[in-house]
């Protein structure tokens, strides 16, 4: 799981309304016992009636945005404790985090699953990191 997230995020952005997140990915399809194969997928099929429109800026927090908010904005990293310590193993140009930023690991979301915990354990997470649910946060 990650990427497959940040996909949908940036599907939404694009104006696919439609778009859904397959819950706990395809390990809890397996364990689930739902057939998977490893044919070759299907040709698509031309659309005509797909339109995308301009991105929906709404979700996007610019370098900008995060140094003019941040004494009012709480900023998660969500990248390994390694990353966020200023390891560079990721390809980073400098290692690091935003000065004040509070370290929520993504997966600690998840069951092992893949599965997202419920409402209330992400609740008592985020508190435990520092977050509530009414503050305004960007994540990176």
């Amino acid at each position: 799981p990650g990427p497959d997230g940040r996909n949908v995020w940036q599907m939404r952005m694009a104006g696919l309304d439609n778009v859904k997140l397959l819950y706990g990915g395809l390990a809890y399809w397996k364990e689930l016992g739902y057939e998977v194969t490893k044919d070759a997928a299907p040709a698509p099929t031309p659309s005509t009636g797909l339109v995308l429109k301009d991105f929906d800026e709404s979700y996007r927090a610019t370098k900008d945005y995060v140094k003019e908010n941040l004494d009012k904005t709480v900023i998660i990293d969500v990248r390994t404790e390694k990353e966020f310590k200023g390891s560079q193993d990721a390809g980073e140009a400098r290692g690091g985090h935003i000065k004040g930023a509070k370290m929520l690991l993504w997966k600690d979301l998840l069951n092992e699953n893949a599965t997202p915990k419920s409402p209330e354990e992400i609740k008592e997470i985020m508190a435990a990191a520092g977050v509530t649910p009414e503050d305004d946060f960007v994540v990176y």
